[in-house]
């Protein structure tokens, strides 16, 4: 998908807006939903991926942000991710929207084209955790940049249904932000009345 171990982070996130509102995808089998994730990453959907995503984890997603777009409008972070009047326009996302609008932000960490993705070996974790392998060939977009890469791409299973969890590059944006937001509350904290920026 992308470089080894970013391509988890468009693979480990959905379905396209036609796909997931649509019975197109078989949850109930955990290849049918790596086929489709395989199919939003050919095409850089990255609402289509978000779209297969555990709701659990596109909803941790946006509680971990939330706050920040609440408490700091016009912080520079924010708009980075969201671009200006990113409080607003976060407001009026779904759960999947807003993280495929961040990972729309940082696509450039990986492949330009994905040529060929195909599933190589998967397996079973207990009844409820499936993993595929999965080698993409594509292009980073620089000459003679072609390369070929293994990935790997879970799924978890709740209540019948086959979920796909973040990935790798997901899981430290989002460990990144809740420690920059937990930086930022206790430098709130450490400040006394009367300081500037009070």
């Amino acid at each position: 998908m992308f470089m080894p171990g970013a391509a988890a982070m468009l693979m480990a996130c959905a379905t396209s807006p036609a796909i997931a509102a649509s019975a197109e995808v078989d949850h109930a089998r955990p290849e049918a939903v790596v086929e489709a994730a395989i199919a939003c990453a050919k095409r850089q959907d990255f609402t289509c991926t978000a779209r297969l995503m555990d709701p659990a984890a596109l909803a941790d997603f946006r509680r971990t942000l939330g706050p920040a777009f609440e408490e700091s409008a016009g912080d520079p972070r924010l708009d980075g991710l969201f671009g200006a009047d990113s409080a607003k326009r976060a407001k009026d996302m779904d759960d999947a929207e807003f993280l495929a609008q961040a990972l729309s932000r940082v696509k450039r960490l990986g492949l330009v084209r994905i040529d060929s993705a195909a599933i190589v070996a998967s397996a079973t974790e207990g009844e409820a955790g499936y993993h595929a392998v999965v080698r993409i060939a594509g292009d980073f977009g620089w000459p003679e940049s072609a390369a070929t890469v293994v990935d790997l791409v879970s799924l978890r299973k709740v209540q019948g249904l086959w979920w796909l969890q973040p990935g790798l590059e997901a899981q430290v944006m989002i460990d990144g932000i809740k420690q920059a937001r937990m930086r930022d509350l206790d430098r709130k904290a450490e400040r006394t009345p009367g300081q500037a920026g009070d």
